[in-house]
């Protein structure tokens, strides 16, 4: 004897099945991290980070922690990046494994006004290198303005400034 389902439990297990396959496929499913892979493996908490807003001029920071989840120590041995306006730093020396570690960027926004992204790759002695991405948007700086004139202030010329001309246009003051 088969058991009877309702219409409605037999789409609501169609629909499951759909969505799982289409998930596996489009990698909705998250993998699992290794957990004490051989050799050096580095798993970062996050790839990308966005800064938000910025005025130009400042400097825009992004810091990204790592763990050492492999079997070995992990020595970052550079940090590449997609442009001179951004300096990379990062942990010096062996991680041994299970123990964090951190890439700090800090980008220049002089002269860069509008939405940023920049990228940094992380070379070690595991493979592959990783690509890390951080981005935001700079903001004009807005224009200080002068102080208001002190009107209790008496103006003073003197004899001398009387005999030059203003500004190229001819005429004494």
């Amino acid at each position: 004897m088969v058991p009877k389902y309702s219409n409605s439990t037999r789409l609501r297990f169609t629909f499951f099945l759909l969505f799982s396959a289409f998930a596996s496929q489009t990698g909705l499913a998250q993998e699992a991290l290794p957990v004490d892979s051989e050799g050096a493996v580095i798993i970062f908490d996050q790839t990308e980070i966005g800064w938000g807003e910025v005025l130009e001029g400042d400097t825009a920071r992004a810091y990204f922690s790592f763990t050492n989840t492999g079997t070995v120590p992990v020595e970052i041995q550079t940090v590449k990046k997609s442009c001179s306006c951004t300096e990379p730093r990062w942990t010096q020396g062996e991680i041994p494994p299970g123990e964090k570690g951190m890439v700090e960027a800090g980008f220049g926004t002089r002269d860069k006004l509008g939405e940023q992204e920049r990228t940094l790759t992380v070379i070690y002695n595991g493979d592959p290198p990783i690509r890390l991405k951080m981005y935001g948007k700079v903001l004009e700086r807005p224009i200080e303005s002068a102080p208001p004139p002190d009107n209790d202030r008496e103006l003073k010329i003197s004899p001398q400034d009387t005999n030059k001309t203003w500004g190229g246009f001819g005429g004494d003051w």
